[in-house]
C-alpha cells in the first residue's frame, strides 16, 4: 500500500498533465473520504493520513537531498502539503481518531530527531530546498492545534532548542503558540520558555557565537532568541514585573550583550570578501540588533516597575 501511495504522490507531481490531473484528483478523493464521518467503516482510508506521514517521513536524508528516494522531492512536497492542509482544518484534524493523531504527531517529532546536525548546529530537515518551509509551518501548525489541549509534549520544547537543533522549528512554533491571546495561554508559554527553552537555548547560542562557524545557525538562533524575549516581555508588560527579577537575571542579559556587540563589531571590522559572506554576516547584524533592542526594552520596563513600586513605598 506504501508503494501505491508513493507512486500516486509521484504521478500527482508530474510535470505532466495527463499524468497529473488523474492523480490529483484521485488524491483529493482519498483525503476527503479519510476526512468524512464514515471513515471508520475502511480501515485502510480511516489510517490514510498516518500512511501518508510515514511514507513521507521514510527514507534518508541524502537520499532526499539527491533524489535517490522513490518518493520524489516534488511528491514529498505534495503529500506535506494535504497534511499541512488537514492539521489546518480544525474540523478535519479532530475528526480523525485520537490513536491516529498521536501517530501522525509521534512520526513527525521524529522526522524532526533524525534531522539533528549537532555538529554544525543545524537540523537537516530544515536544509530540504523547498520542502523545509513546508515542514516547519506544518509542525507549528500541529503546536496550535495540539498545545493549547495539553497534548503537546513538553519535551519536544526542550529537544527543539537543544539535541534536535530545529531553531527555525521552534520558532515558528513559538509565533504560533503565542497567537493565543488569552492570559492563562501567554503564562503557560511563557513558563514552557523560560524552564525548558532557555537555558537549552542559550548554552547552544553561546556555543554557536563563541566561533560563528555557521552563519546560518547564528542567525537562526538569535531570531528564536529574539521571540523568547518578546513573548517574556509581553506577559512582563500586562503583569507588573517585579524589578527582583531583573535583577537575578542583569547576568544574562550583560553576557548576551556583550557577545551581542562583539559580533557586531566583527562584523563591521570584517575585511571585503564574497558578496554571500556578506549578505550572510549582514542578516546576522539585522538580527543581533533586533535582539540588543527586545533586551534593552524588556530591561527598561524591569527598571520602570522596580522604580515605582519604591515610590510607592
Amino acid at each position: 500500500m506504501d508503494q501505491e501511495l508513493i507512486t500516486l504522490l509521484n504521478a500527482a507531481s508530474s510535470q505532466d498533465l495527463q499524468i497529473m490531473m488523474p492523480a490529483s484528483q484521485q488524491l483529493m478523493r482519498l483525503t476527503e473520504a479519510a476526512s468524512s464521518a464514515d471513515a471508520s467503516s475502511d480501515q485502510c482510508i480511516s489510517q490514510f493520513y498516518s500512511r501518508l506521514t510515514r511514507v513521507l517521513v521514510s527514507g534518508s536524508f541524502d537520499d532526499q537531498l539527491q533524489g535517490g528516494s522513490d518518493l520524489s522531492l516534488d511528491g514529498r512536497l505534495i503529500g506535506f502539503i494535504y497534511l499541512k492542509n488537514t492539521i489546518s482544518e480544525s474540523k478535519v484534524w479532530t475528526s480523525l481518531d485520537t490513536d491516529q493523531r498521536a501517530t501522525i504527531k509521534s512520526l513527525l517529532l521524529d522526522y524532526l530527531s533524525r534531522g539533528s546536525d549537532s555538529e554544525r548546529f543545524c537540523n537537516r530537515v530544515e536544509l530540504v530546498p523547498r520542502l523545509s518551509a513546508c515542514v516547519t509551518d506544518l509542525i507549528s501548525r500541529l503546536v496550535k492545534a495540539e498545545w493549547p489541549k495539553g497534548q503537546w509534549p513538553d519535551e519536544a520544547w526542550k529537544y527543539m532548542a537543544s539535541d534536535w537543533c530545529a531553531y527555525l522549528t521552534l520558532h515558528r512554533c513559538l509565533r504560533a503558540a503565542s497567537s493565543f491571546c488569552l492570559a492563562l495561554r501567554r503564562k503557560q508559554l511563557a513558563k514552557v520558555i523560560e524552564e525548558l527553552i532557555m537555558p537549552q537555548l542559550l548554552t547552544q547560542w553561546q556555543a554557536v557565537m563563541s566561533h560563528q562557524a555557521n552563519t546560518q545557525s547564528c542567525v537562526r538562533l538569535t531570531q528564536v532568541l529574539t521571540t523568547c524575549f518578546r513573548v517574556l516581555h509581553h506577559r512582563r508588560h500586562y503583569n507588573k514585573p517585579n524589578f527582583g527579577c531583573i535583577e537575578k537575571e542583569l547576568w544574562l542579559f550583560r553576557e548576551i550583550l556583550q557577545r551581542s556587540f562583539e559580533t557586531l563589531n566583527a562584523i563591521a571590522n570584517t575585511s571585503d570578501g564574497l558578496s554571500i559572506v556578506k549578505f550572510s554576516l549582514g542578516h546576522l547584524a539585522r538580527k543581533l540588533s533586533k535582539l540588543v533592542a527586545v533586551i534593552t526594552s524588556y530591561c527598561a520596563l524591569g527598571a520602570c516597575a522596580g522604580q515605582q513600586e519604591s515610590a510607592g513605598r
